[in-house]
């Protein structure tokens, strides 16, 4: 898709995220799929700072739990999203188009999320608002909303949660890790929380419908998806989640 010349300077666009780096090294031709060691070299020799020190395996991980990337026996290499956001990528860094006034303002919800992991986490679906990935953007924001919703309760509710889980799901095995909290239906989750007062009422319903948007906009459908809409998404995800908890 790109040749390694293309990827030394897309690799350095400026706010590019370290994902982002190896979606491009993934899409580097011949493509085909890459070692963990085999990308960590490609970005060491294109010169991006501190490369030899990158995380590539949590980086990576993010990039499947997001549906970008997939990993086989032999390697990792781009799924058909993923190869839509290089694709975003590649045209962004060659238009030069400026992002919408709207999804702009997104950014400036990124200055109030505290936590330096979440803050670029959600900085993943800002970017691909920005280069109208849309569906990526709601599905990423929403998977990241309910990674922090997890950790939340792991550190501080848990035992009342997998209380009211129980009175409410008899067959509730109590949770103890975020892997085990995702056995539970998200909008469960949503109920739960409200009840044992982690979010209010019209927060739930709220993010009830982002949950809703996520879901059509997640699997192939006749659904157009509308910028607007896509960063009401984003914002009320950032207002009631990520700047938050």
């Amino acid at each position: 898709m790109i040749d390694e010349s293309e990827l030394k300077e897309l690799v350095h666009t400026p706010g590019i995220s370290n994902q982002n780096r190896l979606l491009l090294c993934l899409a580097v031709a011949p493509v085909g799929p890459r070692k963990e060691g085999t990308l960590r070299s490609m970005v060491v020799n294109t010169g991006v700072i501190n490369a030899s020190k990158l995380n590539i395996a949590e980086y990576l991980a993010r990039a499947r739990t997001a549906g970008l990337a997939r990993k086989l026996p032999v390697g990792w290499e781009l799924t058909k999203p993923g190869a839509e956001r290089v694709t975003g990528l590649v045209k962004r860094d060659t238009v030069g188009e400026a992002p919408a006034e709207p999804i702009k303002r997104l950014r400036e919800h990124l200055k109030l999320i505290k936590k330096d992991e979440t803050r670029a986490f959600v900085e993943e679906a800002v970017q691909c608002a920005e280069r109208k990935l849309f569906r990526s953007a709601v599905v990423l924001s929403w998977i990241g909303a309910v990674a922090v919703l997890h950790d939340y309760v792991i550190a501080n509710k848990l035992a009342e949660f997998n209380a009211e889980a129980l009175a409410r799901f008899p067959k509730w095995k109590a949770a103890t890790t975020g892997d085990e909290l995702a056995a539970m239906t998200e909008a469960n989750v949503l109920l739960v929380l409200q009840a044992i007062s982690v979010i209010g009422k019209n927060v739930r319903e709220e993010l009830e419908a982002c949950l809703k948007y996520r879901n059509a906009c997640g699997h192939p459908t006749s659904l157009k998806i509308v910028e607007t809409r896509v960063v009401a998404h984003v914002e009320t995800l950032m207002a009631n989640v990520f700047e938050n908890y």
